[in-house]
């Protein structure tokens, strides 16, 4: 009876022993994800707009003395944007470290590893000046019948200056290591698990200057003298000027490194890894960008008129326009990349190993592959 009691308990051990052996079966395995995003900026608008109108006359009429007549408009807009001493750094570092070691069981194992790193970085400035100035002279100078002299002038002058300047300092330094470690089964058959690193960085570093100014000169303002006994002296003028300028001094450095070390051991037998995969990505770009334009525009249509005048005439016309672009850099720009990626795969030491316990011969280690 004891020994009909003691065979029953082993058959139910067995059983319990096969339920849970079944149940451990495919576990989940190890995936890692980690994500980092920085971003500096320095974004500067500057805009100036300059308008003058002259359209108030100057008329002398019937006077003994001399006459003295002048009208003028100007117009003068100036922006600027300075970034000076300015420093932009990005430092950002991702660290993965990944061990899985089988169970005694052969039925009992993990579905492999994963690990996905991304940076991503990027810093920028970015400056735009604009600047618009307009003159406009419509105010006539008219003398009639004066006993003394006769001096008139008329003149319209527009200036327009945008510009930006920039000496900062922008770095971004990224750094990626991935570790990854399986172990077969160390009695069964069974290799290690699949092992899979994706890295990947993105990195920029920019500077964009927009520089535009325009200016506009018209004078529209006469000049006339008629029935004057002394002598008269008129001049007509109009000008534009218009400067845009573009200065960058700026030192951009990108330094990028990824490290990824794959390790897979065999289980008891001669079975190696079910394979590893490495994805290694990087990609770094240094810009600077600068616009400049200028325009410049002066048009003179006041006419210069004298009629019947007993004295001298003196009479001057003139319109001038200068427009200058100017982009400037004389900025550092560094990439540094460094990519490293080891992988080991081996396979167990033994195909079979035999154990004789008492009187039954088993054998270990010959599970299905």
């Amino acid at each position: 009876m004891q020994r009909c009691l003691a065979a029953l308990g082993v058959v139910l051990a067995l059983v319990l022993a096969a339920g849970v052996g079944t149940a451990r079966a495919g576990d989940p395995g190890q995936t890692l994800s980690q994500t980092q995003s920085a971003t500096n900026s320095v974004d500067q608008n500057a805009q100036a707009g300059a308008l003058s109108v002259n359209a108030s006359p100057n008329v002398a009429v019937l006077n003994a003395g001399s006459v003295d007549q002048s009208s003028t408009s100007s117009a003068d807009a100036t922006a600027a944007n300075e970034n000076n001493h300015s420093t932009q750094t990005v430092d950002q570092s991702q660290s993965a470290d990944q061990t899985t070691a089988d169970s005694f069981c052969c039925g009992r194992y993990l579905d492999g590893q994963s690990t996905e790193q991304s940076q991503s970085a990027s810093n920028s400035v970015d400056q735009n000046a604009q600047a618009g100035a307009v003159s406009v002279n419509a105010s006539p100078n008219v003398a009639v019948l004066n006993k003394g002299d006769v001096t008139q002038s008329s003149s319209s002058d527009a200036s327009a200056k945008a510009s930006n300047t920039n000496s900062s300092t922008q770095s971004i330094e990224q750094s990626q290591t991935a570790a990854q470690r399986t172990a077969g089964d160390s009695h069964c058959c069974r290799g290690g698990d699949r092992q899979s690193v994706d890295q990947d960085q993105d990195a920029s570093n920019s500077v964009d200057q927009n520089a535009r100014a325009g200016a506009l000169s018209v004078n529209a303002s006469p000049n006339v003298a008629l029935l004057n006994k002394g002598h008269v002296t008129q001049s007509s003028s109009s000008g534009a000027s218009s400067t845009a300028t573009n200065t960058n001094s700026s030192s951009q450095s990108i330094d990028q490194s990824q490290s990824a070390t794959q390790r897979s051991l065999g289980g008891r037998c001669c079975k190696r890894g079910s394979g590893q995969d490495a994805d290694q990505s990087q990609d770094a770009s240094n810009s600077v960008s600068q616009d400049a334009r200028a325009t410049a525009i002066s048009v003179n249509a006041s006419p210069n008129v004298a009629a019947l005048n007993w004295g001298s005439v003196n009479q001057s016309s003139g319109s001038h326009a200068s427009a200058t672009a100017t982009n400037t850099s004389s900025s550092t720009q560094s990439i540094e990349q460094n990519q490293r990626s080891l992988q080991s795969d081996s396979a167990g030491r033994h195909h079979r190993h035999h154990v004789k316990h008492h009187r039954h011969h088993r054998t270990w280690g010959a599970c299905s592959a």
